[in-house]
């Protein structure tokens, strides 16, 4: 590619709106920038508090409301005006909601004539239609999940045969901090911790999370559970997170956290004990959260449908969905076995931002 390209993100969440997908693509935003594209964001107005000075490079434009059809065409004006080279499509996020003009949009943008890469966070291995139009699409598809392909239904996969297809794996979203001793008991002390062990979840609340299995394995009187995650009353599944915190047997052991910002969600996790994050379907290596605690070097107990038992170098145990009493003893065995802080973020997502620039290159070609 001669030149340095200029990239357009599209996505439904970013920072500081709360959404895994939001904080991938600050990431990818910042390392394409590092790596010489001229970078923008096209988001959410929610995101208008991210502030140009948290990403040099980075042109970020929180100029959507609502993502209704009704304001499509100021959109596409938007984007034409900022003349990219790749208009790069992010696939789900939070800030979507229910609505088709996400769906629809690539579609739009490319009938200007400019060229679309999308990124599928999730597997196509169930019927959802508003992935048919993004799949008739030319251009680019990124997957960050592995087998990709292979998970999908055949009829879908030859709707995406002719696009220019690239498995690029995502890294942590989050700073590695080092805590000192001294430091460490400090976070420990002030969430409650008391001498017990500190065990932490993170991430979003929902059926499919496995949160309300943490209160099944672990002891309140030898464990200090912090839950990192927004509860509302509202909803039916929170309430059962709340009510089992509050109950009698958990009140003294539970503490509800809610979300916090990056900086503090690496330092908790720098200093509990273990990290568990019993998911319902299983994790893996598309997990940016499972990235972020081996990065930390902190014991991390989760479920995988495809591994088993511990890895050492990761310092993480694989349980089998819901196996309750697997993920007891591995916290048991392994809360507190804590190695050093691993890998260089800034160098794996440089790894990320070539392959993303790589796959630009043959879309513009």
């Amino acid at each position: 590619m001669s030149g340095s390209p200029r990239v357009l993100l599209v996505t439904g969440s970013f920072p500081p709106m709360k959404c895994g997908v939001g904080d991938y693509t600050e990431r990818l935003a910042a390392a394409l920038a590092n790596e010489g594209a001229a970078v923008g964001v096209l988001t959410d107005a929610a995101a208008a508090a991210y502030g140009s000075a948290q990403a040099e490079g980075v042109e970020v434009l929180p100029l959507v409301r609502g993502w209704r059809f009704a304001g499509a065409r100021r959109l596409l004006d938007s984007i034409s005006a900022w003349r990219p080279d790749v208009v790069h499509f992010q696939f789900p996020t939070q800030g979507y909601g229910r609505k088709w003009l996400p769906w629809i949009l690539p579609l739009l943008v490319a009938r200007r004539r400019m060229r679309i890469v999308q990124t599928w966070h999730e597997y196509q291995n169930y019927f959802m239609p508003r992935y048919i139009p993004n799949a008739l699409l030319g251009g680019g598809l990124v997957v960050v999940r592995p087998r990709y392909k292979e998970t999908m239904f055949g009829w879908f996969r030859r709707l995406i045969a002719h696009k220019q297809f690239a498995f690029i794996p995502n890294a942590s979203s989050l700073p590695v901090v080092a805590l000192g001793e001294g430091e460490r008991d400090t976070i420990r002390a002030r969430y409650g911790a008391d001498g017990r062990r500190l065990i932490l979840y993170f991430g979003f609340a929902y059926p499919a999370k496995g949160i309300d299995l943490l209160f099944e394995m672990l002891d309140p009187a030898r464990h200090r559970l912090v839950v990192a995650s927004d509860l509302r009353a509202d909803d039916e599944y929170h309430r059962r997170i709340l009510e089992a915190a509050s109950s009698s047997r958990w009140r003294d052991s539970a503490h509800l956290a809610g979300f916090l910002p990056a900086e503090e969600l690496a330092r908790a996790i720098a200093a509990a004990d273990a990290v568990v994050l019993p998911f319902r379907t299983g994790g893996g290596s598309w997990n940016t959260s499972l990235h972020a605690v081996v990065a930390q070097g902190t014991p991390l107990v989760t479920t995988s449908t495809e591994r088993s038992g511990y890895d050492e170098a990761m310092n993480v145990f694989f349980a089998a969905p819901d196996d309750v009493a697997a993920m007891r003893e591995a916290i048991e065995r392994y809360a507190g076995r804590r190695v050093a802080p691993r890998g260089d973020l800034a160098s794996e997502w440089g790894t990320i931002a070539r392959e993303h620039l790589a796959l630009y290159s043959r879309v513009m070609s």
